[in-house]
Parts: C-alpha cells; structure tokens; sequence
C-alpha cells in the first residue's frame, strides 16, 4: 500500500505536470503542498541518509589512477567513491569506471560479484582504503553516451604516462571537470546527468590542488606484542578506533 504522504504527493506531481501554461502557480494550497513535500523529503535525507550502492575493494594494476572497474555500475559513469567513516571531501575520489579493460585482459578478476578494482595509488592515498576487506561507496554522477568513452580519455590522457601517479591522477580529475563544464555550457560532450550530479561534481570542485581540505592520515596499525598467560582484551591505549557505525553503502547527511 502507498503511503498517504506519497499519494497526495503523486497527486500534486499530475496536477502539475499537466499545468502547461502555469495557472495553478499563484494558488496558496498549491505552494503550501509542494513546501511541505519538500520540507518532508529534506527531513527524510537528514534523518535518514542516502544510499548508494557498495563493493569490496581489489587492486588492479591495469587500471589509471583516474579509473576504477566496477561491473554494478554502469560502464563509462563517472563517479566518486568514499570509505566509511567519510572524514571530508578530500576523502573522496573522483573516477571513470572502466569495465571493458578487466573484461578483456583479465576475465579471472572480472568475474568476480560484489568487488570493485581500484588503482592502488588512489585508494590508499585519496579514499584512504586499504585491501583487507574495506568497502567503498559510489556515488554515480554521470553516465556515458558513447561506448568508448573510457578509451577516449584514455588517448586524451596518454601523455600522462611520464607522470607519477598523483600528477596522472589530478590531470584524470581535471579533465573529468572540464567535460562536466562543457556538459553544462550545453557544448558537445561524451556525458549525460545520472543519479548524483551535484555530489560528483562538487567532490570534483573541491578536491582541486587550491580548494582540497589537508590529507587524512590514516592511523597505523600497530601490532601487539602477546605474552605467556596475558589477557585477549587489549589495554585502552592499544585499542583500535570503534568500527564505524554507518555502512559503506550509506551516507548520513546531517541537517
């Protein structure tokens, strides 16, 4: 059954939607149903969070700094992936998933579920993600409109090649930037708007050299010498942080 909320907001959505010329724009019932529907779905983003889909991380070393290969989305999208806890947006990293590259050199690791690739350097040093089992978001921005489009900005990039990782990886994300402007100036460009634009591109935007927040440093982990007949329970001072009370796949977006 629908909720009562979403029928009188469905309701709303076809009288409007059939409004062509705007009429029932200066009606106050009108207005005031549509602030409280908005009012209704901000409460239900800050209290609830959103959710995106998640995978377990893998490296891979055929994969450019700027790319990821992740089959559950789509081929081409750009996207941004993060690892709980998200401490800023500098934790975010911005990439192309690019699945024909595993599906053609490497049908072994490709035909894994519910793992995604990552380029070493960019996991560790950008979404601050290790390979013993940390998971990440993703938060899908844009989608191809053509096929080769990875392959594209593969050629675009080759010069890059001469480049350390982080120098390949930040021309990756400025050229991602640059065709989100074009998309938006209404120029030709090889993307179209998918589920989270908004999201991917201010990750983009502020993870520039002059916008980023400082680096995250992720605590070491420090092995602890076990004695004869000591306790299991570590002392206070050697305890590892809690684990993190949001799930991978979930942002908590507080109001």
């Amino acid at each position: 059954m629908v909720p009562p909320q979403t029928q009188r907001s469905e309701w709303l959505y076809d009288i409007l939607k059939a409004d062509r010329f705007n009429q029932f724009a200066g009606f106050s019932k009108v207005n005031k149903g549509l602030a409280r529907h908005l009012k209704g779905q901000w409460q239900d983003t800050a209290l609830r969070g959103i959710h995106v889909p998640s995978a377990m991380a893998q490296h891979h070393s055929q994969l450019k700094p700027w790319e990821v290969c992740n089959q559950d989305l789509p081929h081409g999208a750009i996207v941004a992936y993060y690892r709980s806890p998200f401490p800023n947006v500098g934790a975010a990293a911005i990439a192309l998933n690019n699945t024909d590259i595993l599906q053609q050199k490497d049908q072994e690791a490709f035909a894994k579920k519910g793992v995604a690739y990552l380029p070493p350097w960019t996991a560790k040093q950008i979404a601050i993600t290790d390979f013993d089992r940390d998971a990440n978001g993703y938060f899908v921005g844009y989608q191809a409109t053509t096929p080769d489009f990875p392959q594209q900005l593969r050629q675009q990039l080759a010069h890059t090649e001469i480049l350390s990782p982080a120098q390949q990886y930040e021309v990756g994300r400025a050229a991602i930037g640059q065709l989100i402007q074009q998309l938006e100036q209404g120029q030709p460009s090889p993307i179209a708007l998918a589920e989270y634009p908004l999201a991917v591109k201010a990750f983009v935007e502020r993870n520039a050299p002059d916008q980023k927040p400082p680096d995250i440093v992720k605590q070491k982990k420090v092995k602890h010498p076990w004695k004869a007949g000591e306790s299991m329970q570590l002392p206070p001072g050697e305890r590892g942080p809690s684990p993190p009370t949001t799930p991978p796949g979930k942002l908590r977006m507080l109001g």
